[in-house]
């Protein structure tokens, strides 16, 4: 099991097997199995995205290293459950990066 900081209910339940993670048909046998019988407090909505957030880390990044910089570059991102993913996405391929991804690793 992992020890992530978001809710299940959001991040889903971090458990594994032997060959791996548990997949979504897994987790949700293990809910119908334990929620019924718990009383579980409710938990607030997410909050608004702040865009300033956003274009104050792009404008960090791509200030500091320049437009294009890295140009030709090759970098895979696992998509899964960053928070930054997106966010990443946008300032690496305004870096130059040539974004891959996780499928065509594997071809």
């Amino acid at each position: 099991m992992t020890g992530s900081h978001i809710p299940f209910d959001r991040n889903g339940i971090k458990f594994y097997k032997n060959d791996g993670e548990i997949s979504k048909h897994d987790e949700s046998l293990i809910l119908e199995y334990v929620l019924p019988d718990i009383d579980y407090p409710s938990i607030n909505p997410l909050p608004k995205i702040e865009h300033a957030a956003y274009e104050n880390f792009m404008s960090r990044y791509i200030s500091f290293f320049g437009l294009g910089t890295l140009a030709g570059m090759k970098i895979g991102i696992y998509e899964h459950s960053s928070v930054a993913r997106d966010l990443l996405k946008d300032c690496l391929s305004e870096l130059g990066f040539l974004l891959i991804d996780k499928i065509s690793l594997f071809l």
